[in-house]
């Protein structure tokens, strides 16, 4: 696989699967997780509503499809956000 066909394999279908695959492990928007040094701590992920239309009809014409894709499921997200940092309450749905 080369450059390009792996650039794209991040940024296209794959991220979208890999954001499903995510998504589907949260429980209440929370998902725990083993650190390097070998102990868990629970993660917080929070995700936007989608853009508008108008939004992305502003986009430029070689913007990434899977950029787009993202986009017209949610306009950001906060991920792997540490509980001791945040008000729990930021995250509520």
């Amino acid at each position: 696989m080369n450059q390009i066909q792996l650039k794209y394999n991040m940024t296209g279908v794959n991220l979208l699967m890999m954001l499903k695959t995510l998504k589907e492990r949260l429980i209440h928007n929370r998902l725990e997780v083993q650190r390097e040094d070998g102990y868990v701590e629970t993660e917080l992920f929070s995700f936007q509503a989608s853009a508008a239309e108008d939004d992305l009809a502003r986009l430029p014409h070689y913007s990434p499809s899977g950029l787009i894709e993202f986009l017209t499921l949610h306009n950001g997200a906060d991920l792997f956000v540490h509980l001791h940092t945040v008000e729990e309450s930021d995250f509520l749905v």
